[in-house]
């Protein structure tokens, strides 16, 4: 399970933040009731925020507070990663979007 989560700050600098089964793990961890199912079926802003904060920490493309974080940046756009051929979730490809 791969989730794509691009962000922008007010001077529009673009994060990316490509969320695995360890940043979900550690999201679902993080408070009572979170399941990876939710994040397909049911997602709040809240879970977007939390989950990009998580992915983006670990990958060391930043490393304030959450709050910091929903503070400093905007959604613009969140993928669930899906190979075409299988319907599987597909971890490979860019991690950065073309626009």
């Amino acid at each position: 399970m791969l989730f794509r989560l691009t962000f922008k700050d007010d001077g529009n600098t673009r994060l990316v933040a490509a969320a695995d089964s360890r940043d979900i793990l550690h999201w679902e961890r993080e408070k009572s009731g979170r399941t990876a199912g939710k994040l397909s079926s049911n997602p709040a802003m809240e879970d977007f925020y939390s989950l990009a904060h998580c992915a983006a920490r670990r990958a060391g493309s930043y490393s304030g507070s959450l709050r910091e974080f929903e503070d400093a940046y905007r959604v613009v756009r969140v993928e669930e990663v899906v190979d075409d051929d299988t319907g599987e979730v597909d971890e490979g490809g860019p991690t950065q979007s073309g626009r």
